[in-house]
């Protein structure tokens, strides 16, 4: 039977077939339209538009939601855009109605500007740009659910009847999803973790987990700054969601940890999976503002045995197979050999 094969208890939708390529290095541990040009206009002064606002005003509007800042405090910050004002500017300078203190941010970096009824977002001449859904503008117009990202922050653009309705639908999904590479968060991945340890324990099903570490990744962020890095890890979360089923899951753990959860597959199927992840990231070339970087990432693999006391001891295995490829000189794949039953 392939290691991979779904069974009767969990759908998984089935992988496309991939080319056969040279095998990895494998060490083995014995226990481990077209866009009108950008305005130009002076900064609104009114500097009295409150971070949050209450629900009523919720009603019939449209909102900016902050689904990911550096700072935990801005995260799920809210801003109505009002129509009667019809423009807010953003940026680090004391007049920007949407105020972003930020070296990454432009003291007069964008505006909202309401044409038509219809909101667009436009870059002011800012140095590092205004970028809707991973691509930079100089004037968009703005869908609901677009994010929209300036500095290191990214808002979600909310836009109709029932705002608070899709407000609150943001906030469950912020907590549970990174922002900027939309993988699972530490903690729900940790639960989703829990959740299926539990399954197959009492199925008697097969469970492994896979741990990735970009390496030297501080590297992109010294010579093309944090921005490129940003940029690098968004590419390098569709590398990996473009390969795992449904219902895997795939989360970040860290800045550059990540982790993805396999129900329904044993050591063997983790261990074609991690390497033929670890050559599509080595492979692919990451382009950010015409910069393009390349990067390797090393992987540990570990799949639930008998002797795991529970999630945690999974996820320690694991941990302990990527710090064995991190210090066996990186782009490496190191897989835990204690495969026994459940």
């Amino acid at each position: 039977m392939h290691p991979r094969t779904p069974r009767a208890l969990r759908c998984l939708t089935p992988r496309a077939k991939v080319p056969t390529l040279a095998a990895p290095a494998v060490a083995v541990m014995t226990s481990l339209e077209p866009q009108p040009p950008p305005v130009d206009r002076k900064a609104d002064t009114v500097t009295d538009i409150p971070a949050v606002v209450p629900s009523e005003a919720m009603v019939d509007a449209t909102v900016l939601v902050v689904v990911y800042a550096q700072d935990v405090r801005d995260l799920c910050r809210r801003v109505v855009l009002d129509a009667a004002r019809g423009l807010y500017t953003v940026g680090r300078g004391e007049d920007a109605l949407i105020p972003l203190d930020s070296p990454w941010v432009s003291r007069r970096h964008a505006c909202f500007e309401l044409r038509k009824n219809t909101w667009w977002v436009v870059d002011m001449g800012s140095h590092n740009g205004t970028w809707v859904n991973d691509r930079r503008v100089e004037a968009a117009v703005l869908c609901a659910g677009d994010l929209i990202r300036i500095g290191r922050t990214v808002f979600k653009y909310l836009d109709g009847r029932d705002a608070e309705a899709m407000y609150l639908a943001t906030i469950r999904t912020a907590m549970r999803t990174d922002g900027l590479t939309h993988a699972l968060t530490h903690a729900a991945f940790r639960e989703a973790l829990a959740t299926e340890v539990t399954r197959s324990r009492r199925y008697d099903r097969p469970l492994s987990l896979l741990m990735i570490d970009l390496d030297y990744f501080k590297t992109v962020n010294d010579t093309l700054g944090h921005l490129a890095g940003d940029q690098a890890l968004q590419q390098f979360a569709n590398v990996i969601r473009g390969r795992i089923r449904q219902g895997e899951d795939f989360g970040r753990l860290g800045g550059e940890e990540f982790g993805v959860l396999l129900p329904e597959t044993g050591l063997a199927g983790a261990t074609v999976l991690a390497g033929d992840l670890q050559r599509r990231v080595a492979e692919h070339s990451f382009v950010y503002d015409g910069n393009v970087v390349t990067f390797t990432a090393s992987f540990g693999v570990a799949t639930l045995t008998r002797d795991m006391a529970n999630a945690e001891a999974l996820l320690e295995r694991a941990d302990r197979m990527l710090y064995a490829a991190k210090h066996a000189g990186r782009n490496q794949l190191v897989v835990d050999s204690a495969e026994t039953p459940r």
